[in-house]
């Protein structure tokens, strides 16, 4: 058989034994046999092609091209985000999270809008250095140190960025229903799942910034086994060229060296690959999060002031006496609290709790078809930039004609993916500035402590806000 006919040839041993990850690998000749560098002029020359093909980058010119102005794009993106951090920290004091005072502790809530733009330019920055590292070595044609690292750990700040954008929507998300309601013994009923579960401020703390650190040490380990056996195969190609690059012809001896360096980098990808098969799942994971803060948005804006009972103005006739309701309309006694938008406000006898009005509902309709219109863009900005460095790569490499597009190899789609969800995070960063500037999330507030004698548990139904500002807050009467 031609595929062992080297193996047979020189009595060298068989490829590994195929594991659980060697799904795709079926067929006996699609395993990792070494080529037959025998029927070639120079067989010791075409082995020394070879491995260094393996532990390096093989780039095209036009490939070259094309990471380059992707790498540009990032550039620019990278200067966006940082003028953007600046005018925010020059506007408002500058924290990734910010700590809120609750009836069962201190929480630590993470800043939406700085944590996703922070956390965008260091992904920016890192597929940069990526993309250039790859690049300069494809030139140079050396092998790229620490491969699998710069493969699989670009890609925490971009997750990062996700979870605490999706933690921040948590905290900010209002509970209108639960917080209109004039039902007490519905809201006592409707308690926090603090208050349920006895937990404490710490125990949340814990869990939210837990969360990404157990998901990078879980990472980590088969990153850095695959970067163990990496290293170990670098080494051993250095220690066959030390040794054989000046030979003429082929041995056994040299042969096996050359097996140690192919089987090496063979295991390495195994363990690489269970890197990319965890990091699909946590894209499954977070995507669905992503969604399922939409839809709490969504079930949000569905709230108007038709579903909640309105405090009706109290009118005086002439005599300066208090006019009686209408029929159809609750006594001032039963009347809910007056409902106010941007501001706290109380009364001697009745405490203010904001609920949401028509302006809430047209806003939050408006965020919703822009985040819509975000993954458009998306999707839309992966085609654009794909089809840009590919228009630019054969401009300057004519001697790519048609019948090259088939072999044109295009690992510029995935760098383009790449832009296109750091473009992602610039639109997110920007909606959240927008929505902050037409509905203040911080003013939302709840309940005082002195009120709760009047609703009791339903101050407990605390709205927990993104920027950290929504305790309770109350005007002089």
């Amino acid at each position: 058989m031609t595929y062992k006919a080297l193996h047979d040839r020189f009595d060298l041993p068989p490829p590994p034994a195929l594991t659980v990850w060697s799904l795709a690998r079926s067929h006996e000749s699609q395993r990792a046999w070494l080529p037959d560098f025998p029927a070639s002029a120079a067989p010791v020359e075409e082995l020394r092609r070879f491995l260094i093909d393996c532990v390096a980058p093989k780039l095209s010119p036009g490939v070259r091209i094309q990471l380059k102005v992707i790498a540009s794009i990032s550039a620019v993106l990278i200067g966006t985000h940082v003028v953007q951090l600046a005018l925010r920290a020059r506007r408002t004091p500058f924290s990734l999270f910010r700590r809120i005072q609750r009836p069962y502790g201190v929480l630590i809530v993470p800043e939406a809008i700085t944590v996703v733009t922070a956390f965008g330019t260091v992904f920016c920055t890192c597929h940069l250095a990526l993309i250039w590292t790859f690049v300069v070595s494809a030139q140079e044609r050396r092998p790229v140190k620490c491969m699998w690292i710069w493969l699989t750990a670009t890609w925490f700040p971009l997750a990062w960025a996700v979870y605490f954008y999706v933690v921040g929507w948590v905290y900010v998300r209002p509970r209108a229903r639960a917080s209109a309601t004039s039902d007490l013994s519905r809201r006592s009923s409707q308690r926090t799942v603090v208050r349920r579960h006895g937990l404490e401020a710490w125990a949340i703390n814990a869990a939210m910034l837990g969360a990404p650190v157990t998901h990078w040490a879980l990472l980590m380990v088969p990153i850095c086994l695959a970067d163990r056996r990496w290293q170990s195969a670098l080494a051993s190609h250095v220690a066959w060229e030390e040794r054989w690059g000046s030979s003429k012809d082929l041995d056994r001896e040299m042969l096996l060296q050359a097996q140690q360096v192919w089987y090496a980098i063979v295991a390495s990808s195994r363990y690489a690959a269970l890197a990319f098969a965890l990091w699909a799942v946590s894209a499954f994971v977070l995507a669905a999060a992503i969604i399922m803060s939409g839809n709490a948005i969504t079930s949000y804006s569905g709230t108007t002031c038709d579903d909640v009972k309105l405090a009706e103005p109290q009118h005086s006739d002439s005599a300066g006496q208090r006019a009686q309701p209408t029929e159809g309309t609750a006594s001032s006694s039963d009347a809910a609290p007056p409902i106010q938008l941007g501001c706290a406000c109380r009364s001697a006898a009745v405490a203010t709790v904001e609920v949401p009005d028509r302006r809430y509902h047209r806003v939050l309709q408006k965020l919703l078809v822009e985040f819509i219109l975000q993954w458009v863009l998306m999707a839309g900005a992966s085609l654009f930039l794909c089809g840009v460095a590919l228009a630019v790569s054969i401009l300057c490499t004519p001697q790519y004609e048609a019948n090259h597009f088939e072999a044109l190899e295009m690992p510029c789609l995935l760098a383009a993916n790449y832009m296109a969800l750091c473009v992602s995070l610039l639109f997110h960063s920007l909606q959240l500035g927008k929505l902050r500037g037409s509905m203040d999330f911080d003013s939302l507030a709840t309940t005082t402590r002195g009120d709760r004698s009047r609703h009791g548990d339903a101050a407990d139904l605390e709205l927990d806000t993104g920027a950290g500002r929504g305790d309770a807050r109350a005007s002089p009467s």
